[in-house]
């Protein structure tokens, strides 16, 4: 009888086996295991990062700044590459069964609408009322999750396969407990590797998915725009408690200039 480990690879290796399903089967060993870094990082995976939380690399993602507008439709946005850049930052903050979900045949379009404090700040230092902001992304960033995380596991459950735990069923020996004990230090599953704050960026996570294809040719530059939106905000917020978090949500997004 196969053991809870080689269980887990060959379910990693089988893409019939949904990744949610996959990650519940690691939760046992690693909780039996008491491999604690392993059973955290499955807990997030199932029920989804806030806002604050410490995203992994394989799902931070950069999408592309683009302008609706009711005269000259969706228009790309560009001009300051590492004010467009932060804006555009967008973390897969959802749950993996929602991943599941969201995937499809990665063939669609996303878009995650910025958040209204900088859309409003950016219209009224362009002139444009009325235009909405979107980060547009591939689709296919949640089948690049979901492949990420399967190779996770897989790598995770080749190293407890080569420090001879394998299980008998869903259960270790007290052998193997000890040796997972010994092993904790140096088999990690997921090191987290960076803090992303979506902060004033693109608000609750909302996503939408829709099929098109935006051959627009047309630009909206920003090489002074990030100056007209200090500006904009200095002059427009009467509130100065509003007035100064705003303006350092927009520093923080230049990256400090």
């Amino acid at each position: 009888m196969a053991g809870l480990v080689e269980n887990i690879q060959a379910q990693a290796l089988d893409a019939n086996v949904k990744v949610s399903d996959l990650l519940r089967r690691v939760k046992v060993a690693a909780v039996k295991l008491k491999l604690d870094d392993a059973s955290e990082w499955v807990d997030r995976e199932l029920k989804g990062y806030a806002q604050n939380d410490i995203v992994p690399a394989y799902r931070q993602t950069i999408g592309q700044l683009k302008a609706h507008s009711r005269f000259h439709g969706i228009i790309p946005v560009s001009g300051d590459a590492e004010w467009v850049r932060n804006i555009c930052k967008n973390p897969v903050l959802e749950s993996i069964a929602k991943v599941e979900a969201l995937a499809g045949d990665g063939s669609e379009e996303l878009v995650a609408k910025v958040h209204g404090s900088i859309e409003s700040a950016m219209n009224k230092a362009h002139g444009t009322p009325g235009t909405e902001y979107y980060i547009h992304s591939s689709q296919a960033i949640f089948l690049d999750v979901l492949d990420q995380v399967r190779t996770l596991v897989l790598d995770w459950s080749i190293e407890l396969e080569r420090a001879g735990i394998l299980g008998e069923g869903i259960d270790f020996s007290v052998e193997e407990k000890n040796i997972a004990v010994k092993v904790a230090s140096t088999i990690h599953i997921e090191n987290f590797t960076g803090h992303l704050h979506q902060g004033e960026v693109s608000g609750d996570q909302n996503r939408s998915i829709v099929a098109s294809n935006d051959q627009s040719m047309n630009t909206i530059a920003l090489p002074l725009l990030l100056k007209q939106i200090i500006e904009a905000v200095q002059v427009g917020v009467c509130n100065e408690i509003e007035r100064n978090a705003l303006l350092a949500t927009i520093r923080r997004l230049s990256g400090g200039s």
